[in-house]
C-alpha cells in the first residue's frame, strides 16, 4: 500500500493516476483539481477553503485510490506541508506619483471589491475611458486619479470601509471645496418653472440661446448642450436627463421604441446612417416600429437605392411605402454608409445622428461631422466598446 507524507503529495499522485488510467472526473471537480494542481506543482500555498475542496475530491474518488493500492490515511488524517494562505480582506486607498509626476490612485482590496468598484465608480463615470494597471507583486491596482469622479470615488471608499491615506483624504477635502464653489464659475444650465436657463454664460452665448430657443424644455436642453451647458440638478419629471447632464455625446440604445420616444420629443431633423450588413432587414424593421409608434410615413425618407438587379424588391418596397421623395421635408433621413454631402454643411438643423450597430463611416469628413455633433446614437443589440476613446452613455 503506497502511503504519502502529506495530503498535497497524495493529491498530486491521485491526479497523475487519473491521467494514466484516463479516469473521467466530474466537470466541477476537473476544473477545481486542475487549478489546485498548478498551485501545488508551483509550490504555492493554498487557502483552508481550497484544502477542504481537495479533501472533498479525494473522498469522492477514494475507491479509485484503493484499487490502485494507494493509502487514504492522509484523507482521514490530513497533514499539510505548509501553513494555509490567509486572504487579506483589508482595503486600502492611497495616492502616489507616476514617472511624470501625475497622481495615481492605488487600491488594494479583495477581488469581489474590484467588481463593485467597476459597477459603482467606473461604469457611472461616463466622461472618459478609464484604464488601470495591475501590479501583481504588490497586489495593487492603479488608476489615473483625475480620470475618476472624486464624489463617486469618495462615497465608494467610505461605503466599503477602505483605509484612506492622509494624502487621499486631503485630496477629497480640496475637491469637495471646489465642487461646492463650481457653480460660481463653470457653465451649466437648469430648468426653473419649465424654462431652461444658462448660468455663467457669456453675453454672446446668452444672445444666441435666446435667439434660437423654442420654449420647449427638451429642445432648449439640446440647444444648451450644443453650446456646452450641461444640465445640473435632479428633476423627477424630466426624461432623458443622462443625455443633457453628461459630457459625452455618444449614446447607445438597443430599443428602437425608446429611441423613437426620445427622437419624437426633439424638433428638427434626425439622420440615420446604416451600414451594408443586413441593410434592408434593419431599415424595414426601423420603418415597421415607427408605424407602431404612429409616426407619419411622410416623416421618413430613404435616401439610397440599390443598383443590383437582385435588390429591385427593396427599391419597389420604398416606392410602395412612399418612402422616397424630397429629403429636405422629412424628419428622418436614412442613408447608407455615409450621409449626403449637403448635410455636412447643415449641422444646425440636424438634431440627432443615429448609426446602426457600432459602424463608423469611412469618409473622414463624415467621421468628423459625427464626432463633432452633440447627440449621436448607436442603435444595436450590443453596446459598443469604447471606440477611439469615446465613452458611450446608456439611455
Amino acid at each position: 500500500m503506497t502511503e504519502h507524507a502529506t495530503t498535497e503529495e497524495l493529491f498530486l499522485d491521485f491526479l497523475q493516476q487519473v491521467d494514466i488510467h484516463r479516469l473521467s472526473l466530474q466537470s466541477t471537480d476537473l476544473a477545481a483539481a486542475s487549478s489546485f494542481y498548478h498551485l501545488l506543482l508551483n509550490d504555492k500555498p493554498i487557502t483552508q477553503a481550497q484544502a477542504s475542496f481537495i479533501l472533498r475530491i479525494l473522498k469522492k474518488y477514494k475507491n479509485f485510490l484503493h484499487k490502485l493500492k494507494i493509502s487514504s490515511l492522509r484523507i482521514e488524517d490530513p497533514i499539510w506541508s505548509k501553513p494555509f494562505r490567509v486572504i487579506d480582506h483589508d482595503c486600502f486607498a492611497d495616492i502616489e506619483l507616476d514617472e511624470n509626476n501625475n497622481p495615481l490612485l492605488t487600491l488594494k482590496n479583495p477581488y469581489h471589491i474590484k467588481e463593485l468598484f467597476e459597477k459603482h465608480v467606473i461604469d457611472k463615470n461616463r466622461e472618459v475611458q478609464i484604464k488601470s494597471k495591475w501590479r501583481a507583486d504588490e497586489k495593487i491596482r492603479t488608476f489615473h486619479l483625475y480620470d475618476l469622479n472624486p464624489i463617486l470615488l469618495q462615497e465608494f471608499l467610505k461605503n466599503n470601509q477602505f483605509n484612506i491615506s492622509l494624502e487621499l483624504s486631503n485630496y477629497f477635502l480640496e475637491t469637495d471645496e471646489i465642487y461646492e464653489n463650481s457653480q460660481k464659475y463653470f457653465p451649466y444650465c437648469d430648468v426653473i418653472n419649465n424654462a431652461v436657463t444658462l448660468h455663467n454664460a457669456t453675453i454672446e452665448a446668452v444672445s444666441y440661446f435666446e435667439e434660437k430657443k423654442s420654449g420647449k424644455v427638451i429642445d432648449d436642453l439640446m440647444l444648451a448642450k450644443n453650446l456646452g451647458f450641461r444640465l445640473v440638478g435632479n428633476y423627477q419629471d424630466l426624461p432623458y436627463q443622462a443625455i443633457f447632464s453628461t459630457k459625452t455625446n455618444f449614446f447607445w440604445s438597443n430599443d428602437l421604441d425608446k429611441f423613437f420616444d426620445f427622437s419624437e420629443s426633439v424638433s428638427g431633423r434626425k439622420v440615420i446612417v446604416v451600414n451594408s450588413y443586413k441593410t434592408h432587414e434593419w431599415v424595414k424593421n426601423f420603418v415597421e416600429i415607427s408605424e407602431k409608434k404612429n409616426i407619419s410615413p411622410g416623416k421618413i425618407k430613404i435616401a439610397f437605392r440599390e443598383k443590383n438587379e437582385d435588390n429591385n424588391k427593396f427599391n419597389q418596397w420604398i416606392k410602395d411605402n412612399s418612402l422616397g421623395g424630397d429629403l429636405k421635408t422629412a424628419d428622418y433621413l436614412i442613408f447608407k454608409d455615409k450621409p449626403a454631402k449637403w448635410l455636412l454643411a447643415d449641422k444646425e438643423n440636424v438634431k440627432i445622428i443615429a448609426i446602426n450597430e457600432a459602424f463608423m463611416p469611412s469618409s473622414k469628413k463624415s467621421q468628423q461631422w459625427i464626432d463633432e455633433h452633440y447627440c449621436i446614437f448607436f442603435l444595436g443589440n450590443t453596446k459598443p466598446t469604447n471606440n477611439r476613446g469615446k465613452k458611450f452613455g446608456n439611455v
